[in-house]
């Protein structure tokens, strides 16, 4: 089971999670994949990493 959020979002990544997914299919995927995350943590996870690729994205002046 991941620890981290940054964990998290390399699993979200691995398993081809899109940005747009809603926590229950981010969680399905997950564990699919043989990981299990509580949908509190995917749920943060997600807005993490949504709000980290806006903001390299978009860049500083966002």
């Amino acid at each position: 089971m991941p620890r981290t959020r940054t964990e998290i979002v390399t699993e979200l990544d691995l398993c081809g999670v899109p940005l747009d997914a809603d926590p229950t299919r981010a969680r399905t995927a997950l564990e699919l994949s043989g990981t299990w995350v509580s949908r509190v943590r995917v749920t943060a996870a997600l807005a993490w990493r949504r709000e980290h690729v806006l903001s390299t994205v978009s860049g500083p002046d966002r």
